[in-house]
């Protein structure tokens, strides 16, 4: 049976009380029927008026179920099992016997995964796809043209006409984006009305200006492009990836050490970031994941750990978001690390990759031997060649940065965007033993 630590357990609990809730339900008498084996493990817990939850935890994922009435995942039945499987493992059965309820979700399970269809039914959805794809890009295009017009009257009024626009002028055309399927497009509109930290109003414009020029005129020749760039035409104008597409592609056997992650929120979904590094094919990968409300995220990637699979990239001419597949926890090894020793080193992969994808939202970067600073209020990178640039982050966060490295150089793991880095993790290493990476 696999057995979490405390510490990665507690990483999954949705908030603070639901691991303390936890904490005082992984004791012996309040369950009965513990039982498990290398796939599963599962138990009833005691609840009010008498009555048992029945929880399971399938390792390959993991997933999660539980009887009771709450909808986040992990519940706090969940994480109790999993603290009761770490202190009183012996209390434990072991078999391959399920109960019938563990069994139903088990075979249910299954079934959704194996689930396929006939040759017949296949080439109907697959028609039927076709055929909603390309209404759904006769609609972009007319909002791509829409669009167009709107941009040469941005530029013949001016940028500083533009600057002194309110929220609403952007929000107007960003709706008319959004009835046009141009999602993506409609969120950059928004960004100009809130100025990035550190960023002066008028450069930003500028900047969405020109990648909104070059994104036009590009879905006008969608078909004469690459078949990467052409989904990354698609993906910056608002055309989702779904994993499902996937599906039967090969994939990149390899260890991959979870370097850093990200949680946010953008219009009431929740979204989850993690960045990993393949040790031997040397590159990164970026698993993403959404949320509605308070459902919890698929599988468990804590910060510094590593893992034996395959990565499947989605088509793109930089490809970095991929989906994992038969991931299990490897041994620490010395990570096979590709750092930056230069800011300029940095830049010229950016521009490196920029050519291949002129909109790549980010970029992974291990920076090694840099100094943060203060300087006129604001936080800052050095390098060894005397190089600099801003961080994104709070006062706070930066003071912590001030903190960590005590005025000598330090390695941090982020995310680079045009001259400014954001944080994820601090990483340490050492000639005797492999780095350690820490979330940030």
């Amino acid at each position: 049976m696999f057995i979490w630590t405390p510490d990665r357990i507690r990483s999954i609990a949705p908030d603070e009380n639901t691991w303390e809730r936890a904490r005082r339900l992984a004791h012996p008498p309040v369950w009965r029927n513990q039982s498990g084996n290398e796939a599963m493990v599962w138990g009833e817990c005691k609840g009010s008026g008498g009555s048992f939850y029945q929880t399971a935890i399938d390792w390959n994922g993991p997933a999660y179920r539980c009887s009771c009435p709450v909808k986040r995942m992990p519940c706090k039945h969940i994480l109790a099992l999993m603290l009761l499987l770490h202190n009183y493992s012996d209390h434990f059965r072991v078999t391959h016997d399920l109960p019938d309820w563990a069994e139903q979700w088990r075979a249910a399970r299954l079934k959704r995964q194996a689930k396929s269809a006939s040759p017949e039914q296949e080439a109907n959805r697959s028609a039927q796809r076709e055929k909603k794809r390309d209404q759904r890009l006769d609609v972009m295009a007319a909002g791509i043209e829409e669009l167009d017009k709107w941009l040469r009257d941005m530029v013949r009024q001016g940028i500083a006409e533009a600057e002194n626009r309110p929220a609403s002028f952007w929000e107007q055309t960003a709706a008319r984006m959004t009835d046009a399927k141009l999602g993506s497009i409609a969120r950059r509109l928004r960004m100009p009305a809130f100025p990035v930290a550190g960023q002066s109003r008028h450069l930003q414009i500028l900047n969405e200006l020109g990648d909104l020029f070059l994104l036009v005129e590009a879905f006008r020749k969608l078909d004469q492009l690459p078949e990467g760039m052409q989904q990354d035409v698609l993906t910056a104008c608002g055309v989702a990836q779904r994993k499902s597409d996937l599906d039967g592609q090969p994939g990149i056997s390899d260890r991959w050490v979870v370097m850093g992650q990200e949680e946010g929120e953008e219009e009431q979904l929740r979204f989850r970031r993690v960045w990993l590094w393949g040790e031997t094919s040397r590159r990164f990968a970026l698993l993403l994941d959404f949320a509605w409300g308070d459902t919890g995220f698929e599988g468990y990637w804590p910060t510094g750990a590593v893992f034996a699979g395959e990565m499947c990239y989605f088509p793109s001419q930089y490809p970095q978001r991929a989906v994992a597949r038969a991931m299990s926890d490897a041994d620490i090894s010395d990570h096979n690390l590709l750092a930056y020793h230069t800011l300029s080193k940095l830049a010229d992969e950016y521009a490196r990759a920029l050519a291949l994808a002129p909109w790549l939202p980010q970029m992974p970067a291990l920076l090694d031997a840099v100094v943060p600073v203060l300087h006129d209020g604001k936080y800052w990178l050095a390098d060894r060649d005397g190089k600099s640039c801003i961080i994104v982050t709070d006062d706070l966060g930066g003071r912590k940065l001030l903190a960590v490295s005590g005025g000598h150089p330090v390695g941090l793991f982020g995310v680079w965007d045009a001259g400014s880095f954001r944080v994820l993790s601090v990483v340490s290493s050492r000639e005797d033993r492999p780095p350690r990476i820490v979330q940030w």
